[in-house]
């Protein structure tokens, strides 16, 4: 029993995972007093617009999210370092150039943003008051893109021996390939919990969406406390793949510990919603308590999902992604069509994405059977 502790507590995948959770629950922990400053000054309506705006934000950073993992795989699998700093400062500069892009776009199509989520002021990216005088939504997002600019800085002197002048043009075909399915994967999981707060701004009042986004603010925790034992899966898997090893227990372990995580958190939601909402924004938010274990589930069906997507891509097994693409079409259609009350938007998104599980679930059994897991 002690060997088998510490063969354990040695395993990369617990050793990573252990490192990444604690670093992403670290940083966790400041968005989340963010969030809780920003619910309770702003209020539910004020909130909903933040949140709103957010979650755009969030779909449109998929595409440098995604290569991230793209670059992962590559690079885990990849030894000569002159080879990994010519990737690694190529990828900078075009990131970059596509930020910039996306900056100016976001700029022009901010009239309709603001149209389409009910927001009266168009200055989209003119974030320049405080939150406390002027304009307080625009403020809070000032604070975000500070926050940004400095996680920027300091990654980039944390890699900076892997960062310099591209002497070669890397060979990026293979890259590319790969990122296209990797994207629209990552695209798939973020619409999930991107799109519904966006569909709930535009068809619900203000204050009814401000609850929801309170619930996906506390609903996402279950999500965020899962994502970095697939973060340390991922490489992991791909690295024992390239070398022709066993990876099966990796991926048995990450879904016990997902569980776990998973699990945990749905019982305070299930046994103490009113102290989970009141601790975070306050008693102005208490009315969507009743909902916060639905929004759970189906948070919770979700990280399993990404676990199981992020598995199968890391194995290069990538045609399985255009299903999670189908399914996040599918919550967002049965969004449009049923959209009475708060409890239905939840119940049609966790039909959505149980769908999506089950097929993957059924996709897992076939390959097993062909001895491809």
């Amino acid at each position: 029993m002690k060997n088998y502790a510490k063969y354990l507590i040695s395993h990369p995948l617990f050793s990573g995972s252990m490192v990444m959770i604690i670093g992403n629950n670290l940083a966790n922990a400041f968005q989340y007093l963010f969030h809780l400053l920003m619910g309770r000054l702003l209020g539910p309506s004020g909130y909903a617009e933040l949140v709103s705006i957010v979650s755009i934000s969030a779909l449109l950073g998929m595409v440098p999210f995604s290569l991230g993992l793209v670059i992962v795989k590559f690079i885990s699998a990849e030894k000569n370092k002159n080879k990994i700093v010519s990737l690694a400062s190529w990828v900078e500069r075009k990131s970059f150039l596509f930020g910039l892009l996306v900056g100016i776009l976001v700029l022009a199509a901010s009239p309709f943003i603001s149209n389409f989520l009910h927001i009266t002021n168009t200055q989209l990216i003119f974030a320049v008051a405080l939150v406390l005088a002027g304009y307080r939504v625009f403020g809070a997002l000032l604070g975000s893109l500070i926050a940004g600019i400095i996680a920027l800085l300091m990654t980039r002197v944390m890699l900076k021996g892997y960062l310099g002048k591209v002497s070669k043009r890397p060979d990026i075909a293979p890259l590319i390939k790969y990122s296209i399915p990797v994207l629209l994967m990552t695209i798939s999981v973020t619409s999930f919990y991107s799109m519904d707060l966006v569909l709930v701004k535009h068809y619900f009042p203000t204050f009814e969406a401000g609850i929801y986004s309170s619930l996906s603010t506390l609903g996402k925790i279950v999500f965020f406390g899962v994502s970095p034992v697939f973060a340390v899966m991922f490489p992991l898997v791909s690295q024992r793949q390239a070398r022709g090893e066993g990876f099966r227990k990796i991926f048995l372990y990450s879904l016990v510990i997902a569980l776990a995580i998973i699990l945990g958190v749905l019982a305070v939601y299930r046994f103490l919603p009113e102290l989970a909402i009141s601790v975070l924004f306050g008693k102005d938010y208490l009315s969507g308590a009743s909902l916060l274990f639905l929004f759970g589930i189906f948070v919770g069906i979700l990280a399993l999902s990404s676990l199981f997507l992020n598995f199968f891509v890391s194995l290069g097994k990538t045609k399985i992604v255009f299903v999670a693409l189908a399914a996040a079409t599918l919550q967002i259609a049965g969004i449009y069509f049923f959209h009475g009350d708060l409890k239905t938007v939840i119940l049609v998104s966790i039909s959505a994405v149980s769908v999506l599980f089950l097929l993957l679930l059924l996709y897992s059994i076939y390959e097993a059977t062909r001895g491809e897991i």
